[in-house]
């Protein structure tokens, strides 16, 4: 695109927002932004803008990259679901690709607006993963870099064992365990790993308190992108 064309977007936001609005769609509040190709691929294999950073987020960064390159893979925009929705849209794309990708967005956004698997997730953790990030470099430099990259390299192994139905918050440690941490091993150790530090468990609520927030992405990827066909 080019930036004489932006102002046409704009208005083409507009006017898309208000047809989706009178066909019966009800997104979250989105906000869109127009970026190169690099970034969308580092916020897409971040999860977040601003996570914390990690090999594997790195190895899927030039995965992304080398696939776009090659003419493998076509990525046409990222939405973050958080409120206000925060949409990506690539700037190597044409004006009126970036129209339809913007009316596909507004399916995503009314997906995550009303979607029952979407009801109990706390879109606050998209803000507070910077904030995760922050308080992850700080017990780098206080305990050492290769100490908590090798707890958040256990930590991420573990992190798809999570309760998908559990709420945002951690509950008090309690004794004995209950029937929710049978399917939520990450809810486990937090409660009951004798040996943690105080910056490991902390450490642990800030991938489980992620993980949680992308386990309903995972679980309607398919549903999610059907619903975007249909209205987008």
């Amino acid at each position: 695109m080019r930036d004489a064309e932006m102002p046409q977007l704009r208005q083409a936001i507009q006017t898309l927002w208000d047809l989706a609005r009178r066909e019966g769609l009800d997104p979250l509040p989105t906000h869109f932004e127009v970026v190169p190709a690099t970034i969308l691929f580092e916020i897409a294999a971040y999860g977040l803008p601003g996570r914390f950073s990690h090999w594997s987020h790195g190895k899927s960064y030039h995965m992304m990259k080398r696939q776009y390159e090659f003419g493998l893979m076509k990525y046409f925009e990222l939405v973050i679901h958080s409120d206000p929705a925060q949409a990506f849209l690539l700037e190597s794309n044409d004006l009126l690709t970036n129209k339809f990708v913007v009316a596909h967005v507004l399916g995503h956004s009314d997906f995550f607006h009303h979607n029952a698997h979407f009801a109990g997730v706390d879109r606050g953790v998209a803000e507070r993963a910077v904030l995760h990030a922050q308080r992850l470099r700080g017990y780098a430099f206080a305990h050492g870099t290769a100490m908590v990259e090798g707890f958040l390299e256990c930590l991420l192994a573990l992190e798809e064992h999570v309760d998908p139905w559990a709420g945002p918050s951690d509950p008090a440690p309690a004794t004995p365990s209950g029937p929710e941490e049978r399917a939520d091993l990450l809810l486990y150790l937090w409660r009951h790993a004798p040996k943690l530090s105080d910056w490991q468990r902390d450490a642990l609520a800030m991938v489980r308190e992620e993980a949680l927030y992308f386990r309903p992405q995972l679980r309607t990827k398919i549903m999610n992108i059907t619903w975007c066909g249909r209205t987008g």
